[in-house]
């Protein structure tokens, strides 16, 4: 991790090294906007003060908009440019017209208008998967009709709603919950516990799907013998955050390793794929 990723994630979480003390349900802490939305998440079962406020600082860090008079946002948009310049050209990745749209970014003059969704945190978790996971991405701009910035994006912004890292409950959960079911009290709790714990885990999370969707669309382009667009991308990363919610079930009943879970969760889902087309 760059020293600008460290800077914004060690202000994303930062241990509580006071005394883990549990409270009861009725001592949970003040009500706040984030206690409104998960109340019955947080009403059962103790969570300790340490990880609710965790859950909120991520959830205020995920809705920071972009301030291109923040000289740090800009910082963080400048080391992206110039890091995915040099690895595209470190492995004879074509550059389109500009960086901007190679990256995936809709509009490539200004992409700034593209992260209206997550805000900064966006520009935070492309730095991070070019910075740790480039060899497992780089296929995504060789990819016709697959927008890799915009892809993250949208998928990070489900992920929030999945997580209830939001502001309030509003129209677009609904919308979600057609597709698939948010958290539950259960899940989330298991979310706060393992966010308590690692320092990167909701990057490492984001990024294991980002991987999931582009390999998963990648296999079911293969499949259908033509190109996709973006209408099959929503199917696909709903179906990533089914995976997500099978891994927080198992967190505590199978294993305490969230990633060894969920990387189980998305293998299982590719070879379901593989198979049902060995069947045809």
């Amino acid at each position: 991790m760059n020293d600008i990723e460290q800077d914004s994630t060690e202000r994303l979480i930062t241990k509580d090294s006071e005394k883990d003390n549990r409270i009861s349900p009725n001592q949970i802490i003040q009500k706040t906007c984030c206690e409104s939305i998960c109340c019955c998440f947080f009403s059962q079962n103790n969570v300790t003060i340490s990880e609710y406020n965790l859950f909120e600082l991520l959830k205020k860090l995920t809705s920071t908009p972009y301030d291109n008079k923040n000289e740090s946002h800009n910082k963080l948009l400048e080391t992206l440019r110039e890091d995915s310049e040099r690895l595209f050209k470190e492995n004879n990745i074509n550059i389109d017209k500009n960086i901007w749209r190679t990256l995936g970014f809709q509009n490539e003059e200004n992409p700034i208008s593209d992260l209206r969704g997550s805000g900064v945190y966006s520009i935070i978790l492309l730095n991070y998967l070019f910075n740790n996971y480039f060899d497992q991405i780089k296929d995504s701009f060789n990819q016709e009709f697959f927008s890799f910035a915009v892809v993250c994006i949208r998928i990070l912004y489900l992920l929030r709603l999945f997580l209830f890292l939001v502001d309030s409950m509003n129209i677009s959960i609904e919308q979600m919950s057609n597709k698939v079911n948010p958290c539950n009290r259960k899940q989330i709790k298991s979310f706060c516990i393992i966010l308590s714990k690692d320092n990167d885990i909701f990057l490492e999370i984001v990024s294991k799907m980002v991987i999931f969707v582009k390999q998963k669309y990648i296999q079911d382009k293969n499949n259908a013998k033509k190109e996709l667009n973006l209408l099959i991308i929503d199917p696909i990363i709903y179906l990533s955050l089914t995976c997500i919610g099978d891994a927080l079930n198992n967190y505590s009943n199978q294993s305490k390793d969230i990633m060894n879970l969920l990387n189980n969760e998305f293998a299982k889902q590719m070879n379901n794929n593989l198979n049902k087309q060995k069947l045809i």
